[in-house]
């Protein structure tokens, strides 16, 4: 909530093009999901480093851009399941490539 409250501080232009910036990357993740994330290439399209790059998106939206991209994987997964699609329970964590930990 602090850095949100500090992204308000900000001047209008800067708030600007960080919201553009997040904006153009939330379109992006939600385009890529079958594809693994890189946060150095999202920074860099964003041309912020990748250190400030993530913490104005996770202020912003109150996730990083992995667990937005990782939410989006299960929510994609369980409405093809509860849907009747064509993925099965079994093949599930398979879809949406779960990191065992």
């Amino acid at each position: 909530m602090a850095a949100l409250y500090r992204l308000l501080l900000v001047k209008t232009e800067t708030r600007s093009f960080y919201e553009a910036a997040v904006e153009r990357t939330v379109r992006r993740i939600s385009r890529m999901l079958d594809e693994a994330l890189n946060l150095d290439s999202l920074a860099r399209e964003a041309a912020l480093s990748p250190f400030h790059f993530h913490r104005i998106f996770r202020g912003m939206l109150g996730e990083t851009p992995l667990e937005m991209h990782r939410r989006l994987r299960l929510e994609r997964a369980a409405s093809q399941l509860l849907s009747g699609g064509s993925l099965r329970a079994r093949h599930a964590p398979r879809a949406v490539r779960l990191a065992r930990g």
